[in-house]
């Protein structure tokens, strides 16, 4: 379930609403307004698509990584996860999807924490 489908039509409504008000206060034409709130909310949507996106992304990677590590823990019983001795160090590299996902979780971190999105939801015709 994508985040975008939470979102209703009345919340869409309000959402055309307020951003409409917003621009009328700056002054703006109605059909500036109007133009200005349909390119806010393309871009709004896109942006909910990719974080949808990036989510299922790294929940397919934590299911992956955690079905490594239950393998791994599997075939290696005689090596503490927890506290593993120096010598089993470099047997509990991690995989390559644990940089993948680290990645994805920058990119959430820097959208939900900095409002800083991916170059494409911010220029072009979103």
């Amino acid at each position: 379930m994508s985040f975008e489908s939470h979102i209703t039509d009345s919340d869409w409504a309000e959402f055309r609403r307020r951003r409409i008000a917003e621009i009328l206060s700056l002054g703006l034409p109605l059909e500036a307004a109007r133009a200005a709130t349909e390119r806010a909310e393309r871009q709004t949507r896109a942006r909910l698509e990719w974080l949808s996106g990036r989510h299922a992304r790294a929940a397919a990677l934590w299911a992956r990584l955690g079905a490594y590590w239950s393998d791994f823990a599997a075939a290696h019983p005689d090596i503490d996860l927890v506290e593993p001795d120096d010598g089993d160090l470099p047997l509990l590299a991690d995989p390559p999807e644990q940089a993948e996902l680290e990645a994805i979780e920058a990119e959430i971190a820097a959208a939900r924490d900095q409002d800083v999105w991916p170059r494409h939801l911010y220029f072009g015709e979103v």
